[in-house]
């Protein structure tokens, strides 16, 4: 499952890797949480998912300096 803050792009992702576009709240329902996007938008991205109790959560995030 993909979610994404724009739905298109995330329908995209979705069909190029077999697996299928969700909203947000489908978090609740998955085992694992993969969270990959910029370091500034990781904890929005996190707090829209509700509460990830009892959740694993990949966060490969990396705060980067140019």
């Amino acid at each position: 499952q993909v979610v994404g803050r724009d739905a298109a792009k995330a329908e995209e992702l979705a069909r190029k890797y077999g697996a299928r576009a969700v909203a947000p709240i489908a978090a609740a329902d998955a085992d694992a949480i993969v969270v990959a996007t910029g370091y500034g938008d990781a904890l929005a991205a996190l707090k829209s998912l509700g509460s990830l109790t009892g959740k694993v959560v990949v966060d490969v995030t990396n705060p980067m300096t140019a």
